[in-house]
C-alpha cells in the first residue's frame, strides 16, 4: 500500500480534437538529454532520458513542436523501445502518479485540482526500486528446450 493511484479517463468526443500523429518531430532535436524514442500508436510518445527526466518532460509538455501529442513518458535506457512487454512494464512499474506526473497547466480551483494539455509520465528508474527480477539463462535454456512439452 505504497505510493498513489490513477485512472485515465479517455472518454469522449472532446478529447480528441486532432488525429493522432503517425510521426514527430525526433525529440533529441528539443533536448540533448533524450537519446532516444518511439511514437506508440495513438499518439504516446516515449523518451528514453539518461539524466534530469522531469525537466526534460517540463519542456516537452510546453513544447508547440510536438503538435497533438497528449501523453508522453519518459523511460530510463535499460528500457527497450522494440519490445512491447519491456516497453509496458517500463512504463507502468516506475512511477507515482502523486510524484511523477507533470502537466502543460497545473492549478486548483479552490481545493479542485485542474489539469490541461498534456500529460508527461516520469517511469525512469528511481534510486530505492528493487532491481528488476532476472531469470537465470540455465532456467531460460531449460524452459524454451521444453516449451513444446508445457504447452504442445
Amino acid at each position: 500500500h505504497v505510493g498513489s493511484k490513477v485512472v485515465f479517463d479517455a472518454a469522449g468526443p472532446e478529447l480528441v480534437t486532432e488525429a493522432p500523429p503517425r510521426e514527430v518531430v525526433n525529440p533529441s532535436s528539443l533536448d540533448r538529454r533524450i537519446v532516444g524514442h518511439k511514437l506508440l500508436e495513438g499518439g504516446f510518445l516515449v523518451v528514453v532520458v539518461r539524466q534530469d527526466p522531469r525537466e526534460v518532460l517540463q519542456t516537452l509538455v510546453k513544447h508547440e513542436a510536438l503538435g497533438p501529442i497528449r501523453m508522453m513518458a519518459a523511460v530510463s535506457d535499460d528500457v527497450r523501445l522494440d519490445d512491447a512487454e519491456n516497453l509496458m512494464w517500463g512504463i507502468f512499474t516506475r512511477f507515482d502518479p502523486a510524484r511523477d506526473m507533470v502537466f502543460t497547466e497545473q492549478r486548483f480551483i479552490g481545493a479542485r485540482p485542474v489539469y490541461r494539455g498534456r500529460v508527461g509520465i516520469d517511469a525512469t528508474w528511481k534510486t530505492g526500486y528493487p532491481l528488476p527480477v532476472e531469470m537465470p539463462e540455465e532456467t531460460v535454456s531449460l524452459v524454451e528446450h521444453r516449451w513444446g512439452e508445457y504447452f504442445g
